[in-house]
């Protein structure tokens, strides 16, 4: 997909919204392109506005609900990095400079990285120290972001949202349990350790008893073979 067609997706994708949303803006939604000095820049997975346009939409909601300051760009609409999956180094690197440059050029304050793992991984964790030197902005999540709306009081949610039957059986369903996400203690990771080993523990003893199943069989063939001989 080109620039305009991607632009032309943006745009109607508001458009379409707008006619499902309630309390919509005065003069309508719309998806800011390329706008420079913007808090947020925000680089798509591909598969929020052609597989799943929902996802995308749903960006554009937030977004609007919250008064966030934002802009896509015209020129990078992609942050899947599929060289990093092929250990292909060379264009692992070509591919965040060519992020990084856009918001820059941009001038962005935080480049918000939607749903994708390794994308947001690479940007946040990797960048960096593989091109060598500081990005100069911030890398941010969008859930990280709606959480910090939440905490703020910007994001507001009905009061029986988190309400609903489930159709999974009742062994099944699951609380969830809302508050806030703490760093890991000592006690976490000592947990953690326990649960690797005793994983590590049991799939020593899975192989042990396959080798020795296969081994009696082995064993238990030759006998057979041996008398069938005789």
């Amino acid at each position: 997909m080109d620039a305009e067609a991607f632009i032309d997706m943006a745009e109607w994708m508001a458009e379409e919204l707008a006619d499902e949303m309630e309390n919509v803006p005065e003069g309508g939604l719309s998806v800011p392109v390329t706008k420079r000095a913007p808090k947020f820049c925000i680089f798509p997975n591909p598969r929020e506005y052609t597989s799943n346009p929902n996802m995308f939409q749903t960006y554009i909601k937030f977004f609007t609900y919250t008064n966030t300051d934002w802009t896509i760009s015209s020129r990078m609409f992609d942050i899947t990095n599929w060289a990093y999956y092929l250990g292909d180094d060379e264009n692992t690197v070509t591919l965040i400079r060519n992020l990084v440059s856009e918001a820059r050029r941009l001038k962005v304050k935080t480049l918000l990285s939607t749903e994708c793992g390794h994308g947001f991984k690479i940007l946040r964790k990797d960048a960096e120290r593989l091109l060598g030197e500081p990005l100069g902005f911030e890398v941010l999540s969008v859930v990280e972001l709606a959480g910090n709306y939440l905490k703020e009081g910007r994001l507001k949610l009905a009061s029986d949202s988190h309400r609903g039957e489930s159709n999974l059986p009742r062994s099944m369903q699951r609380r969830p349990k809302v508050g806030r996400i703490r760093a890991p203690t000592g006690a976490d990771q000592g947990r953690s350790l326990r649960v690797r080993r005793t994983l590590a523990q049991q799939k020593a003893q899975h192989l042990l008893r396959r080798g020795g199943k296969r081994r009696t069989e082995h064993r238990h063939g030759e006998k057979t073979s041996g008398n069938t001989h005789t």
